[in-house]
């Protein structure tokens, strides 16, 4: 009987890694996680494409921070946002 659990640990542990890379802006393990051909809409491909993207948000957005909601075998839901400054 073969573990079937073993590739969508693998993807949730993709999944977290990036979005740890995201919040943190520690880019280096990228490569490592998505493949050349890696593509997202309104990115360029690869990883450099993602870390592309991912460092204009954090220069556009004050305390950039995502969250994973929920993971399915359909894929993961996200939610991005940046938080704001307290009004007084």
């Amino acid at each position: 009987m073969s573990d079937r659990s073993a590739p969508n640990s693998r993807y949730k542990n993709h999944v977290l890694a990036l979005n740890h890379a995201f919040n943190t802006g520690d880019l280096a393990g990228v490569d490592d996680l998505l493949t050349p051909d890696f593509a997202e809409r309104d990115m360029p491909p690869g990883p450099e494409g993602y870390k592309t993207a991912v460092r204009q948000l954090r220069a556009a957005l004050a305390d950039p921070r995502s969250e994973v909601l929920a993971s399915s075998p359909k894929g993961p839901q996200w939610c991005c946002g940046s938080a704001s400054p307290a009004s007084t």
